[in-house]
């Protein structure tokens, strides 16, 4: 046995924590995914560390090129988000496959500052495509290379642009199913919208990955990691500047502190200056309370794959609700001991693990016609 493999076997093996209702359904999905039957994640032998995955996964992974075709879509209240069309590539196509009309899609939603131009976004689009399905990635409010059009930036503690981007989606592919890959903040608000649609979700099957679920106790634990809270805050500052000319059109009552925003140091900081007051928010509290996908976890009614690193430092792993899947037999939980956030890196040329359960699952999910499962509460 080489040192490598020593080390592996005695340090970075990383077991697979399955959370979910113990059912024949969910027994049988986690045996059929590949990723999943093994039962490990094996990080990268050079990247042991979630500080290390992180910064390899924003400075260093390389981020594909994919021909997007743009398409912007105003909202009921005059803002614009941007979807991101990806058609799957000849060589990707499979024999049998249905037609253009009746492809199945994959909606892709980002983190809290990313957007379609960011690899770990672009990565997921190239997973999709790969297992069958047409991507498109809904760009938020001010970011994914587009610039506000309303002084209404992007609200994190809603899901109703969302869910109109999935109408429109539905209305331009009405023969199409739709699935979805939420990421970060994205996983959050995804779920919150399935939660909220209940049988009404346009959304048959999703994956979030690296969900923070409750952002008020995410608050609280990226404030004791100064180094991820100023780096987060940073970008927020980036979007803040990029989008000024717009934002400063905003109602004076709102009482902005743009010069305290510009200024601050932590993500808490930046929203109690910046967006709690744009938002129309009393409080930071008030803000950060309605910015949490648990209280709609048991009202989801199609099937749902999480994951999540117990070591990710930007999502504290106590906001976790572990209780919540094995109350809703929709739901399935994978922990993994490492990983970082949204990286998973293994092998030694690293490739982002995360993504071959999530195809996987949904592919199985499309394939297979599972059910969609009414939610009795008790």
């Amino acid at each position: 046995m080489c040192i490598r493999d020593s080390f592996y076997t005695n340090k970075l093996r990383s077991k697979l924590t399955f959370v979910c209702a113990h059912t024949d359904s969910n027994k049988t999905i986690l045996q059929s995914i590949k990723a999943l039957r093994r039962g490990e994640f094996k990080p990268t032998f050079w990247m042991p560390f979630a500080w290390m995955q992180i910064i390899y996964g924003s400075e260093y992974d390389p981020t594909p090129y994919i021909p997007f075709t743009r398409e912007d879509v105003t909202m009921s209240d005059n803002g614009t988000i941007s979807l991101d069309w990806a058609e799957i590539p000849e060589f990707y196509q499979r024999k049998g496959e249905e037609s253009v009309a009746s492809q199945k899609i994959c909606v892709i939603t980002h983190g809290l500052t990313g957007g379609s131009d960011c690899n770990y976004v672009r990565l997921a689009v190239k997973a999709a495509l790969k297992g069958g399905f047409r991507a498109v990635v809904v760009n938020a409010r001010g970011l994914g290379e587009n610039k506000l059009s309303t002084w209404k930036p992007q609200n994190i503690s809603s899901s109703d642009d969302l869910a109109e981007a999935l109408d429109f989606v539905q209305k331009k592919f009405p023969d199409a199913s739709i699935y979805g890959i939420g990421i970060s903040m994205g996983a959050l608000i995804m779920l919150t919208y399935i939660g909220k649609a209940k049988e009404q979700s346009k959304i048959k099957a999703a994956v979030s990955i690296a969900n923070p679920f409750d952002l008020a106790q995410t608050t609280k634990y990226i404030a004791q990691r100064p180094f991820w809270n100023y780096h987060i805050t940073t970008h927020l500052q980036a979007i803040l500047n990029k989008n000024a000319d717009v934002l400063k059109t905003a109602p004076k009552e709102l009482n902005i502190d743009w010069e305290r925003a510009r200024k601050a140091w932590t993500t808490a900081e930046f929203d109690e200056a910046f967006t709690r007051r744009i938002l129309g928010f009393t409080s930071l509290d008030a803000y950060y309370n309605e910015i949490n996908c648990i209280r709609y976890l048991k009202d989801i009614t199609v099937p749902v794959l999480c994951i999540n690193s117990l070591d990710d430092p930007l999502s504290d792993p106590r906001a976790i609700p572990k209780e919540e899947f094995y109350k809703n037999e929709n739901l399935i939980l994978v922990l993994t001991s490492k990983g970082g956030h949204i990286d998973w890196f293994t092998g030694r040329k690293p490739r982002r693990w995360i993504y071959w359960p999530t195809v996987d699952y949904l592919n199985y999910v499309a394939k297979h016609h599972l059910p969609s499962l009414a939610i009795t509460n008790s």
